[in-house]
């Protein structure tokens, strides 16, 4: 039989399984999101939550959490190529391709008004406090 978790429990289970997979988006000042992973200290907790999810009745399991895992095995389905490995993760986490999506977004936007290439980007340097090479350097990693 199935072990039963209070309801609440349940849900803490199934925020901190969503978070496992699919990080923790946070939002700076000048509102462009930020992904971050789930520290180590903490990821133990995170799969313990995923399996005890995964361990309910079939009709309990969230959508949302089954569509994630497929998503991470099939990278066919996923815009994001995210792909579960079954390894260790890396000391340095990788670039951060949202925020760079958004990046992207906001300098297209400005192209779409009527702005130039480098005047869009000049202009979002200038709204994030940023310089303006490294500002074209996440457009060409939030275009892929």
């Amino acid at each position: 039989m199935y072990p039963r978790f209070p309801k609440d429990q349940d849900e803490r289970d199934e925020a901190l399984a969503m978070q496992l997979i699919w990080g923790v988006e946070e939002w700076d000042e000048n509102h462009v999101p930020t992904c971050s992973f789930l520290p180590r200290s903490a990821e133990r907790d995170a799969y313990k939550a995923l399996c005890r999810v995964l361990l309910r009745p079939k009709e309990r399991i969230p959508d949302d959490i089954l569509c994630s895992l497929a998503q991470l095995f099939d990278p066919d389905r996923n815009e994001y190529a995210l792909k579960a490995v079954v390894k260790r993760r890396h000391r340095r986490p990788p670039p951060n391709e949202w925020r760079a999506f958004h990046i992207w977004q906001f300098v297209e936007n400005l192209r779409r008004d009527g702005k130039s290439y480098d005047d869009a980007t000049f202009a979002v340097a200038e709204a994030l406090g940023k310089s303006h090479e490294h500002i074209k350097k996440l457009y060409g990693i939030g275009r892929k």
